[in-house]
């Protein structure tokens, strides 16, 4: 068997491993290598430009270099295979605007004022100066015209990193909250199990004289467990209904799966305080359970009642992802909505 048919389907395994986000990388990548490499073979090239076409195949390379490359935990947390990748690749397309022919700058003027629009406001000067400048010369991207496109193009570049920057702060903001939650609702369960007496969920029963506990007519040490049992299997139905309003995102961090997942421990958590309440005589009306399950009934709306909390969060989740303006985005302003 030769070497070449031994590498085949590793190769291809590890390309069915790699994130999509990946994929579309190392698509650009190969895009921007063709039309280096278009450049690099036209018969007059400067040695000055040719040194500085040579830099931006190097950073083409660590670009594609960030792209290929397994992800690790402290990388997916912190978002540098990501920034390594679409930093060099908006680079690289400055770059080549800068050092392209003068006879293809009309290919570049749909792309650059597509992308200025995405993400400048409408109010940037430097989108306003570039619009006004293709305007007058039949969207035409004159070789006066480069250097303000080149700033444009940057300055683009730049607020679309900040907006995945922001998706990804929001994403380790949630996976602590997530984290912060399970947290708490192990150490009731444990705390639970150990002493069943400190979370004492037993409500009294006067016609039959007898005790009403989440388990049975006894106190147990799977009481708490059972009650955020159910609550979580209520907050997880919630959180599943909520997604309806909550839409997918291009950026490789998902936020929509980490709002549902805070749904979880907080309707673990929630059961346990409700009912705690309910014990305590806070809730008007409601300090009276007669059985088992009434105990688990009210341990299921405490678990749903979380949603009064984490819409708040879903609300803020999607404003995130509104912000991030992909190629398939309109380019109506907010204001214009409004």
């Amino acid at each position: 068997m030769s070497k070449g048919a031994v590498q085949g389907p590793a190769r291809r395994r590890s390309r069915r491993d790699r994130a999509s986000w990946r994929e579309r990388a190392l698509a650009e990548i190969a895009s921007l290598e063709y039309a280096l490499e278009r450049i690099k073979g036209r018969r007059f090239v400067a040695t000055a430009q040719r040194s500085k076409l040579d830099g931006v195949a190097r950073q083409l390379a660590r670009a594609r270099e960030a792209a290929a490359d397994r992800s690790t935990w402290k990388a997916a947390w912190y978002g540098s295979d990501v920034d390594a990748t679409w930093s060099n690749i908006h680079q690289v397309e400055v770059e080549l605007l800068q050092v392209a022919p003068s006879g293809e700058l009309k290919w570049w003027s749909a792309d650059v004022l597509a992308r200025v629009r995405q993400h400048l406001g409408a109010q940037d000067p430097r989108r306003r100066a570039l619009e006004e400048r293709l305007t007058s010369s039949g969207q035409k991207l004159l070789p006066e015209f480069r250097e303000l496109a080149v700033r444009a193009l940057k300055a683009a570049n730049g607020a679309e990193e900040s907006e995945r920057a922001r998706v990804r702060s929001f994403r380790n903001c949630l996976f602590g909250a997530t984290l912060m939650m399970t947290c708490i609702a192990v150490a009731f369960a444990v705390w639970g199990a150990a002493q069943p007496g400190v979370f004492d969920m037993c409500f009294e029963d006067a016609r039959r004289n007898e005790r009403a506990c989440p388990t049975g007519t006894a106190l147990s040490s799977w009481d708490v467990l059972t009650v955020e049992a159910v609550g979580l299997a209520t907050a997880a139905l919630a959180g599943a209904a909520s997604l309806r309003k909550i839409q997918g995102t291009t950026t490789p961090y998902m936020v929509p799966m980490s709002l549902m997942l805070l749904k979880l421990p907080a309707g673990a958590v929630a059961a346990v305080i409700g009912l705690l309440l309910v014990r305590g005589s806070v809730v008007p009306g409601l300090s009276d359970l007669d059985t088992p399950g009434q105990i688990l009934a009210w341990s299921a709306i405490f678990g749903a009642a979380q949603e009064a909390v984490t819409h708040q969060v879903d609300r803020r989740g999607q404003e995130v992802l509104d912000k991030v303006r992909g190629g398939g985005r309109a380019f109506r302003e907010p204001a214009a909505a409004t």
